[in-house]
């Protein structure tokens, strides 16, 4: 395993509860772990737009680093 990127949810940051604990397993592991922070203007989770703000956030990383990386995710918080 070369790379692992991390991908919040939109609650909270890649540092958090099992985002910070799969990506130390995965620096145990030997692998270069990319932590991803989102940009302050978030579209509503909950609009079909959303899917193309996070492709735009996650694609210059994921061509950075190459390869076919580890992805770390959380889904986006659901409101109720």
């Amino acid at each position: 395993m070369a790379d692992a990127v991390v991908v919040p949810g939109g609650a909270f940051g890649p540092a958090a509860g099992l985002l910070m604990y799969a990506s130390l397993v995965a620096e145990r592991r030997g692998a270069t772990v990319h932590r991803h922070s989102w940009s302050p203007n978030r579209p509503d989770p909950f609009e079909p737009p959303v899917q193309a703000w996070v492709r735009g956030e996650l694609t210059p990383l994921l061509e950075e680093v190459g390869g076919t990386p580890l992805l770390i995710g959380w889904p986006a918080r659901a409101e109720t």
